[in-house]
């Protein structure tokens, strides 16, 4: 009985034993599988289709050839026309006159765009600098404006209290005062005349001849400071302020401007003192807080951002010193001229709603328009002599199609858009001709982009990191049948800053393995992998 007995346990003990040999081989085998796995991506979340613009677009200024067209400017007031439809005109005739009152203010506004703009542009390219300091994974040290600094959302629009001013002595009768009339002052340069002056208004004849006369007789010169306030107020916050010198000369009226403010700090009847009884007690600096963690393809993303961001801000600079070489010819000139010898094709009534948006004489001798564009060497064979282009202008709105008409064979020395694009690039010019069905400016800026027939757009962008080279070929290894590895390879087009354009091989479908160890090779299990853990890894 108990030799049966023991039998029984002994058969019991054999078979437990067998499970737990199972069990531990189950473990084993899915411990060495998960050990020997090697993680996959996505190629749709570590690739980008639209990661680099195409460099087939471009800007460039519009030009005239064998034809002027005259288009008036928001500061020119026009006192005569001087040419009719179908005159023939030559190279210095006279088209019509204007006075250059507007055009003289609005030259020292535009200077002041111009240094602002240039200012935003330091502070961006400042920024894009420090982006790239950025390493992925690791923590950011002080703050990045994504905007430059503003002044507070509401700031005071009056002062509490009315200064104080003696009033200019009357010279004239009342009815020879000039409206509006001075607050203080006696028009001389350590003196001048202070008014208070509605925005946009203009210094017509009359006033200045009448402030003149107001100063004494035989007087051929006054100064005077025109204060633009909030609400046209004493009392409201000063925007602007120039100070401007009248001149009689014969019986003409000049002016120059010797000075120019803009905001509070130099206000004429509130001027800025510093507060001696309670000097500012000395800052602390602060030290900087830590900021986020950007992984390598946000940081990739924000430097794309700022360098599109920094483009932008250098052609609104090149637009704006564009507009003010017009204005120092308008400034230096009370007339336009014929730069041709030609027909009048064109005169409309400068008082027209046309004449706002359309040009009031066009001058022609059988030409159009051109423009020149510049193509990047990786996509200069996509262009040819005679293919259409789109051609928008930035400033009027006007677009046409033109002609590609001459292709240069020899790249540009100048760097594109000032180093923001790729500097590993050759850029070569080429000329576009456009018909006079449309109205462009002459020297207005315009976005040029050639018409392909076939868009390659099934090619992607992936970080070089990701594939391989051996023998001159290059491969990945992805997730094949059954996932398992498989070697895979591709064929490459341009090298984008370490960014490599895959033109087949893979699609986006695709799952790529990363990183690649010692032992990799195909028929390697797969998992797919955490794409936090990749790019803090990289």
């Amino acid at each position: 009985m108990n030799k049966g007995k023991s039998k029984k346990w002994l058969k019991y003990i054999i078979i437990i034993a067998i499970i737990l040999a199972i069990i531990a081989g189950i473990i084993t085998f899915f411990v060495t599988r998960k050990k020997n796995e090697v993680p996959v991506y996505s190629v749709s979340d570590v690739g980008n289709i639209n990661y680099w613009e195409n460099n087939s677009r471009t800007e460039g200024m519009i030009k005239e050839d064998k034809m002027q067209s005259v288009y008036l400017s928001s500061t020119q007031k026009v006192e005569k026309v001087m040419v009719k439809e179908g005159q023939k005109v030559k190279v210095g005739d006279t088209l019509l006159k204007y006075n250059t009152t507007l055009s003289n203010l609005e030259l020292e506004r535009k200077g002041l765009d111009i240094k602002k703009a240039e200012l935003e542009l330091s502070n961006a390219q400042k920024e894009l600098e420090k982006i790239r300091t950025y390493k992925p994974g690791e923590p950011t040290y002080g703050s990045l404006p994504e905007e430059p600094v503003e002044e507070p959302t509401e700031p005071p629009k009056f002062h509490d209290t009315v200064p104080e001013l003696t009033p200019p002595k009357p010279t004239v009768p009342a009815d020879k005062e000039v409206n509006p009339a001075p607050l203080t002052g006696e028009g001389s340069l350590d003196k001048p005349y202070l008014f208070v002056w509605k925005e946009n208004k203009e210094y017509e004849q009359e006033f200045i001849k009448a402030l003149i006369e107001r100063t004494g007789e035989n007087k051929t010169e006054v100064i005077a400071i025109f204060m633009i306030r909030e609400d046209d107020s004493m009392t409201g916050i000063l925007k602007s302020s120039s100070k401007i010198k009248f001149v009689k000369k014969d019986e003409n009226y000049t002016f120059s401007i010797l000075g120019a403010w803009t905001g509070d700090e130099n206000d004429p009847l509130y001027p800025n003192t510093p507060d001696i009884e309670n000097p500012s007690e000395p800052v602390t600096p602060e030290m900087p807080e830590v900021g986020p963690i950007y992984t390598a393809a946000e940081l990739k993303q924000m430097i794309v951002e700022k360098e599109n961001s920094i483009n932008d801000i250098i052609l609104n600079i090149k637009v704006a010193k564009s507009e003010l070489k017009k204005l120092q010819e308008e400034a230096k000139n009370n007339a336009v001229y014929s730069k041709i010898d030609g027909v009048v094709k064109t005169v409309l009534d400068v008082e027209s709603e046309d004449a706002k948006t359309k040009p009031v004489i066009v001058v022609s001798s059988g030409g159009g328009y051109y423009v020149q564009g510049r193509v990047g060497e990786f996509d200069l064979g996509k262009v040819k002599v005679g293919q259409k282009v789109n051609v928008q202008a930035f400033e009027s709105g006007a677009s046409n199609q033109g002609t590609i008409e001459k292709i240069s064979n020899v790249p540009l020395t100048d760097r594109y858009y000032n180093g923001i694009g790729n500097s590993n690039t050759s850029y070569y010019p080429y000329t576009v001709k456009l018909d006079d069905s449309v109205n462009f400016k002459e020297g207005e800026y315009a976005s040029i982009e050639p018409i392909f027939e076939e868009e390659q757009s099934s090619s992607f962008y992936i970080t070089g990191a990701f594939v391989l080279s051996e023998n001159g070929k290059n491969y990945v290894y992805m997730a094949g049948e059954n996932n398992k590895l498989e070697k895979r390879e591709l064929n490459i087009g341009k090298n984008m800053h370490g960014s490599l354009e895959v033109r087949g091989g893979i699609t986006m479908e695709d799952r790529v393995a990363f990183p690649y160890g010692k032992n990799i090779k195909e028929g390697t299990p797969v998992v797919d992998g955490n794409l936090e853990d990749l790019y803090n890894g990289m």
